[in-house]
């Protein structure tokens, strides 16, 4: 997926989860790759579970022109406490902060970018005190 704006829209990584308590929480591990190929390029990353935001993974990742790495590798945990026995689906959004030049996250093979495949793993925690 790649964006040239500064609105944040969903990447292709997204789980479910269905917590057997409403006591359990839920642990997200994510990763991410992120690839800025123009200088002064960032990428904004949120973690939403359904349209509520959780967090902000990452701010600022970017290229400034000035290095060679303009593909960055993000990795995150979060631990939710949803209250809920429902079905729980969490996801990733991201964006081009600066809207110049283009952002790619998850780039698929054949993208002509460093690749590089994400992942997101939900596990529940019961018992928890």
């Amino acid at each position: 997926t790649s964006s040239t704006s500064s609105t944040y829209a969903d990447t292709s990584l997204s789980a479910s989860i269905t917590p057997s308590s409403t006591s359990n929480k839920v642990l997200i591990t994510l990763s991410h790759f992120v690839h800025c190929a123009d200088a002064n390029n960032y990428c904004g990353i949120k973690l939403l579970r359904g349209s509520t935001e959780l967090a902000y993974i990452q701010d600022l990742v970017g290229y400034t022109g000035n290095t060679e790495r303009d593909t960055v590798g993000i990795t995150s945990t979060y631990l939710d406490t949803p209250s809920s026995t429902s079905a729980l689906t969490y996801k990733t959004q991201f964006a081009n902060i600066t809207a110049s030049g283009t952002v790619t996250i998850q780039a698929d093979e054949g993208s002509g970018v460093e690749r590089g495949r994400g992942s997101i793993v939900l596990m529940e925690i019961a018992g928890w005190l």
